[in-house]
Formats: C-alpha cells, sequence, structure tokens
C-alpha cells in the first residue's frame, strides 16, 4: 500500500463522556452571545467542547458545533466553518429519534443551508454542490410540523435556488472552453471536464479561457497539478528531516513535498530558525494569510509494503498563538489511493496547539 500524509492549518476533535445541565448551560450562552459578542460565545463553545461531560450522541453537542460553524463563517473562516458543519450533520445521525428536537427531520435542514452557502460563495463557487445541499435542506424543511418556521426555511431556500439558476444561466452561456495543460497529454481540450496525463514527475500550470456571448476571458492557475516520481517512493520505515528545503522546485527526489499556493498570501516554508535537533523545519504564519482557507503541505509518497501493523508516524511541532482572538486549525490526513480520498488523524484547535503559553516577540533596532 502506498501512502501519502497531508498537512494543513485547518477542528477540534469531539470528547465522549455525560451529558448533564451544565452543557445546556454552555449552550444557552453561545446562542446569547453568538451575535452580540462572537469571540466569548467562541470560549464557551471551546471550553464545552474541551470539558468531559457530554454524551457524544447528544443534540446540544451537534448545536454547539453548528453553532461555530456559523460564527466561522461570518468570519471568514469558509473551511474551518465547513468542518464544524460536516462534524455537527454527522452528530446529529448518530442520535437516537427519541432524543432529537426535530424528530422527524433526517438531518438539521439550517445546517444544510449553511453548508449550501459556504459551498455557493467565493472561492469556492462549487454551484452544483451548494445546490445539493439546498434541495436536501428544502426537503428537511417539508418534515417541519410548525407550519411558521417550515415556510421560513422554505422561503429561505427557495431564494438560495433562484440566486444559484441565476448564476448557473450566466455560465451555462458559455459557447467554448479551451484548456491549456503545460507538459500534459493532450496538452490542450475544448471539452468542458478534460481528462488529461502526465510523463514526467513535477508540478505544472493550467490554463482555462472561457468564451460567452460577452467576450472571452482567462485564468492560470500556478502549481494547480503534482506528478510524483513513482520511483523516489519513500520506503517505510524511514526518519526524514529538515537539514534542506523539502519544497524543491524540480520535484525529483523522495525528500520533495509539494504545497498548494492557491490562495492569497503566504503559505508553507522551510526556514532554519526554529527546529528540534535537526537544523530547519516547515513552517507557516497565519498571520500572514490574506484569503481565508487551508495552507496545505503534501508529503512525498510512503511504501508500506514492509511495515507490519499496527503502523505508527512520528513528528515534532511547535505553535504559539498570536492574540486571544487566534482561530488557527491543524490537520493531518492520508491517502492510500493517489489522492482521491482523504482520511484525518490529527484534528486540533487553536487551544489544543499551544506548546508555550505567550507569544515570543523579537526585538529590532533600527539602523
Amino acid at each position: 500500500m502506498f501512502l501519502t500524509l497531508l498537512f494543513f492549518v485547518t477542528s477540534l476533535s469531539p470528547v465522549n463522556a455525560t451529558v448533564n445541565q451544565d452543557f445546556q448551560s454552555y449552550n444557552d450562552s453561545i446562542k446569547k452571545y453568538k451575535l452580540t459578542n462572537p469571540q466569548k460565545a467562541l470560549d464557551f463553545a471551546f471550553e464545552a467542547l474541551d470539558a468531559s461531560f457530554y454524551d457524544s450522541s447528544s443534540p446540544e453537542l451537534s448545536g454547539v458545533y453548528a453553532h461555530v460553524g456559523e460564527i466561522l463563517n461570518e468570519r471568514g473562516l469558509h473551511a474551518a466553518a465547513l468542518s464544524y458543519f460536516q462534524i455537527s450533520l454527522e452528530i446529529f445521525e448518530t442520535i437516537p429519534v427519541s432524543k432529537r428536537n426535530l424528530k422527524k427531520v433526517n438531518k438539521p435542514p439550517w445546517v444544510l443551508v449553511n453548508i449550501a452557502n459556504i459551498y455557493f460563495s467565493s472561492p469556492i463557487n462549487d454551484y452544483k454542490k451548494s445546490k445539493e445541499y439546498n434541495l436536501e435542506a428544502q426537503e428537511n424543511f417539508l418534515l417541519y410540523e410548525n407550519e411558521r418556521d417550515k415556510q421560513n426555511g422554505l422561503n429561505t431556500v427557495s431564494g438560495n435556488l433562484a440566486l444559484i439558476a441565476i448564476v448557473n444561466d450566466n455560465y451555462d452561456l458559455a459557447l467554448s472552453y479551451l484548456w491549456t495543460f503545460e507538459g500534459g497529454n493532450p496538452s490542450s481540450s475544448s471539452e468542458e471536464n478534460p481528462s488529461v496525463s502526465y510523463e514526467n514527475p513535477g508540478i505544472y500550470p493550467v490554463t482555462l479561457s472561457i468564451t460567452t456571448t460577452g467576450g472571452e476571458n482567462s485564468k492560470t492557475h500556478e502549481n494547480a497539478i503534482y506528478v510524483q516520481d513513482q520511483s523516489s517512493v519513500i520506503s517505510a520505515p524511514s526518519n526524514k528531516n529538515f537539514y534542506s528545503d523539502p519544497f524543491s522546485s524540480t520535484m525529483d527526489n523522495s525528500d520533495d513535498w509539494y504545497k498548494s499556493e492557491d490562495l492569497e498570501g503566504t503559505s508553507w516554508q522551510w526556514n532554519s530558525l526554529g527546529s528540534n535537533s535537526y537544523g530547519g523545519s516547515i513552517r507557516i504564519k497565519s498571520d500572514d494569510f490574506l484569503e481565508p482557507g487551508p495552507r496545505k503541505a503534501f508529503t512525498a509518497s510512503y511504501d508500506l509494503s514492509n511495515v507490519s501493523t499496527p503502523c505508527y508516524m512520528y513528528y515534532d511541532y511547535a505553535y504559539a498563538r498570536k492574540d486571544g482572538e487566534s482561530l488557527d486549525q491543524f490537520q493531518v490526513q492520508i491517502t492510500d489511493d493517489c489522492g482521491q480520498n482523504w482520511s484525518t488523524r490529527v484534528n486540533k484547535s487553536t487551544d489544543n496547539l499551544t506548546t508555550i503559553d505567550a507569544n515570543i516577540f523579537f526585538s529590532c533596532n533600527p539602523v
């Protein structure tokens, strides 16, 4: 089996325990401050999620994750918000029907609407997924017993679907597509969703030009495709260090990593300032982000054929939050099917990440 690891900065892992009245108090406090003091509401939410007194299949827990998702979404942290909404849905589906606040619905429709809005908004703009989630929300709103709540939800979905239709009409006016794949086969395509293959390892850009009745527009996505040399797959067990920059531009050896750079602002970088005993590390500074969203760093692939189960991965990390409003997340994911599906193995939020109590500031003496 071949395995690739993905590190990126974006959700708390749920803690399993027994529910009691205290958790409902947390939920009430989150609702109270969600609009007037979002940071205070988040503090209550993270404190509740870090506590050890609630049932992992409770409506209250599902609600807390949904509230956190709403607050993060309002702050423009769409990727992190989406993670919390998805966890809220997963928890809801494990709740026995007898314990649900809405006993007839299959999924909480307002959570589905929030997810639909994230997919609709920039930079995701996935209108197909947005429509799917809105239609699923519509099905569940129809199961409401309270007529006023039902109509309120249906009216919201109806407006969303109309907006999606307007946007899709604009995209459906496309007269032609022209893809350009540097180094690929084929090197260009006029299909809407083409397939392309690459003979040589490396990092390649992709350009798409669309022609409509209003003219032509093009966009190039640098570092869109990463092809690893399979002969340089790392045979496990193995120990990798950061003596030198692993983000090579040639991608021609097993030490190479790949980082996605499709968002504005800084991404993962190698540096020699912070490390354990190996003289270097990879670092990311969320303070330098110009656009919200996850910054991803991919390892080379590992061949696990010679490793018996269970198999473990060990790594060192350090983290210091900038201030009390810092909202950073860190995840480690793995794939064994060339990136088609990913499984989350590490999932930490700001408070769980912290390895020192205070940030370190470097003094500067102007010359």
